[in-house]
């Protein structure tokens, strides 16, 4: 080997302790970071999902009044401290036709029926599909992250990531006789 050589492979060292432990350290912390973040994606997720099979769910139970021309109601409530909602009818429907069974909102922190905070909301959905009472539904996950249903037409709920604005109904005017 010439000399040259020599000196660079003499100089060529493995890594230190040292150097080792550095690089797991900030390998750890990327972990720890990235671990976090994978928990929030996942419980935002948990929670979008609960929010639209609700939806889906309120739906679905509009159809069911409509079609079977029965009156249905949907009940959110909290339950040992989570929420959980429920179908009911006083019909004979199945269980194939109707799911009327309790449904946990895991995910859902809280819930407010025109900003007002509730711990129990109460919805009848009449034969026609109609929704009482009206207005703006919010499921919160955090104090920054929400869904809303705008339930202010009665009849046509609309799912919203961002806040509905307010309807304006106004109960029509009978036209002054001349």
């Amino acid at each position: 080997m010439p000399m040259k050589q020599r000196k660079l492979a003499r100089n060529k060292h493995p890594f230190t302790l040292l150097e080792m432990m550095v690089a797991l350290v900030i390998l750890a912390l990327i972990s720890a970071f990235t671990g976090m973040q994978f928990k929030k994606l996942l419980d935002n997720h948990r929670f979008e999902s609960q929010v639209t099979d609700l939806f889906l769910a309120l739906q679905e139970a509009q159809l069911v009044a409509s079609t079977y021309q029965t009156d249905l109601s949907l009940d959110i409530f909290s339950k040992d401290g989570i929420l959980q909602y429920k179908f009911t009818t006083d019909e004979p429907l199945s269980s194939k036709k109707f799911n009327q069974n309790e449904v946990k909102l895991e995910h859902v922190r809280s819930i407010a029926f025109e900003q007002a905070k509730a711990a129990k909301l109460h919805f009848d959905i009449f034969s026609g599909g109609r929704i009482e009472p009206r207005g703006v539904l919010t499921f919160f996950q955090n104090s920054d992250k929400a869904l809303w249903f705008d339930l202010q037409r009665g009849t046509l709920p609309i799912f919203a990531s961002s806040k509905p604005n307010q309807v304006n109904q106004k109960v029509p005017v009978k036209p002054k006789e001349k």
